[in-house]
């Protein structure tokens, strides 16, 4: 219930300006079409002077199709018509019957045309059910874009194009479901948007699994690392939707930037891809080694290059906490040096020690000084080892009782 007052035959939906909400073109019987947008809070608005409001007598159906195929749905309606006669020849000339309304919507988003075809390639698909998500957001209902279901009819007598038309905003890639008549799924993750998608049942053999990912990208603690594989046939064809499981072996990483998950099934995108986000554990260094395995077979068996084991050591992340790590309350001579060097450590958020992050030291109290690779001040800076230490020598004042030396660090300007 929307609250539209039209008598009608001729209802159809479609997403005439590709911003992911349904809108709604009517015929009215004997009137005008009238096009309503839908304004993404529940409410179709008629929007006037969009070239639909022709007149229509005794309207029927109407249907939807990209004619010529630019991404923007055009309408093509009928009705009855009526009959005039020729007073000259008395040939009867019918009008008001049926129009070709092309979509010119210049402001239009991004949209995905699914084209589901049968074993000679031509559009089919009855009883598939489309479900479109926003990439990474699969069967996540925050992330729902929208849903068709391949159908014989549309509105009073029509049919429209069995190639399914997705508006979907400003959104370059999407995550598709496709739900067959036995009941099986299809799912196609990060698939580009602005293009025709065709779905086909022949399903290529695949025989071997390859990594497709770079080895050389960056490797930190508790971030984000991207790992993929493409699957292929015995004569190098990319096989689509075949699933591949990915595992974690070692190292406490996620599968899930949001929950601890160890094990993902992925099935290959229309380039044969399988792509999962690997979030890496939580330890640097070669003490926290992280692997993952990928498998994939085909009929019970094994394909080549499965399983495959994959390993990176991590880096520290950014610079967090700066720790007091030995040196403090020590007991000395005034004007000596203390028997014990001051040592501070750079972490990051997880405990790894922060390399090659400057830590300055500053003689607070007392009127020491500082030695370090030769030189001496009342404040120096030094760098930090690969394992986050920062060393320093301390030659008391001359000052009897408390003195001090303060250990800081920043990042990015601001004060650990």
């Amino acid at each position: 219930e929307f609250g539209l007052a039209i008598s009608t035959y001729g209802a159809i939906t479609g997403d005439w300006n590709n911003d992911s909400y349904i809108d709604l073109f009517a015929i009215e019987r004997n009137g005008s079409g009238k096009l309503y947008l839908n304004d993404a809070a529940g409410r179709f608005l008629e929007k006037a002077n969009t070239g639909v409001e022709a007149s229509f007598i005794d309207g029927r159906g109407a249907a939807t199709l990209d004619v010529n195929d630019d991404g923007r749905l055009d309408i093509y309606a009928i009705s009855h018509g009526g009959i005039a006669i020729d007073d000259a020849t008395k040939e009867e000339k019918p009008y008001n019957r049926n129009y070709l309304f092309r979509n010119d919507i210049t402001s239009a988003g991004r949209y995905l045309k699914i084209k589901i075809v049968d074993d000679y390639g031509q559009p089919a698909g009855f009883g598939h059910k489309i479900y479109l998500f926003k990439s990474g957001q699969l069967d996540n209902m925050s992330g729902f874009l929208g849903y068709h279901e391949i159908m014989a009819t549309t509105g009073y007598n029509s049919q429209s194009s069995l190639v399914q038309h997705f508006g979907v905003g400003s959104a370059s890639s999407v995550d598709v479901k496709i739900e067959m008549p036995d009941g099986s799924n299809r799912v196609y993750t990060n698939v580009p948007t602005n293009q025709t998608m065709i779905v086909s049942p022949i399903r290529l053999v695949p025989t071997r699994l390859v990594r497709d990912f770079s080895e050389a990208q960056s490797a930190v603690v508790g971030q984000a690392y991207e790992v993929a594989y493409k699957l292929y046939t015995a004569e190098n064809e990319a096989v689509p939707d075949h699933p591949v499981t990915f595992e974690i072996m070692q190292g406490n990483g996620s599968l899930d930037p949001n929950i601890n998950v160890t094990v993902k099934t992925v099935n290959s995108n229309q380039d044969g891809r399988a792509v999962v986000s690997w979030t890496l554990g939580p330890v640097a260094g070669l003490s926290g080694v992280n692997q993952i395995r990928a498998t994939s077979s085909y009929e019970g068996a094994e394909l080549t290059g499965s399983p495959d084991d994959f390993s990176v050591v991590a880096a520290a992340g950014a610079a967090n906490r700066i720790l007091k790590a030995a040196g403090d309350a020590q007991l000395g001579f005034i004007t000596s040096e203390l028997s014990d060097e001051l040592v501070a450590r750079v972490v990051d958020m997880h405990g790894n020690g922060v390399a090659s992050h400057p830590v300055e030291f500053a003689v607070t109290q007392g009127s020491g000084v500082l030695k370090a690779g030769g030189n001496s001040a009342a404040q120096m800076t030094v760098n930090t080892d690969a394992s986050g230490y920062a060393q320093m020598r301390w030659i008391l004042g001359s000052q009897l009782g408390l003195q001090k030396v303060e250990a800081r660090a920043a990042y990015q300007g601001l004060p650990l």
